[in-house]
């Protein structure tokens, strides 16, 4: 008789498959979620690290290689594998450094056309309330996902 056949061997096999409950449909989510968070970042990434004005055209292809690497294959690895433990937390920090980064890049290209179209200093102070404004919309926004 093998050891695969005693009466041992055949509770813990039992054992084994009795205890297992799965994952739940917010955990295969969050991790899914990753994958567009981290295409949202590299879009909002890209504009800030690479210059459109630059000589070297080969320095500008390495960072841009170096980000799409970065964002869209170490982040959700990273995510899957080391941060699967705190993966809300993850998310969290991803999404805040999103909105963050989509906050003010609407300020740099609000004062940009300010600067461009030589704006009034009453113009200028509504466009700075607007940005506040869409801030805060956007970290209520943020915070109503989180306790979610």
């Amino acid at each position: 008789m093998s050891a695969f056949h005693t009466k041992e061997y055949i509770d813990l096999r039992q054992e084994y498959a009795d205890n297992r409950n799965g994952t739940t449909v917010q955990e295969i989510n969050f991790v899914l979620l990753i994958c567009p968070l981290s295409i949202l970042l590299r879009t909002l990434l890209a504009p800030w690290l690479i210059k459109s004005g630059t000589v070297n055209t080969n320095f500008t292809k390495s960072v841009k290689f170096l980000v799409d690497y970065v964002c869209l294959m170490i982040l959700p690895l990273l995510t899957c594998t080391l941060l699967a433990d705190h993966l809300v937390s993850a998310i969290t920090s991803l999404l805040c450094v999103c909105v963050s980064l989509l906050v003010a890049g609407d300020a740099l290209a609000a004062t940009r056309r300010q600067t461009a179209a030589g704006n009034s200093d009453k113009q200028n102070k509504k466009s700075l309330s607007s940005v506040i404004t869409w801030r805060r919309i956007l970290l209520k926004k943020v915070q109503v996902i989180i306790t979610v």
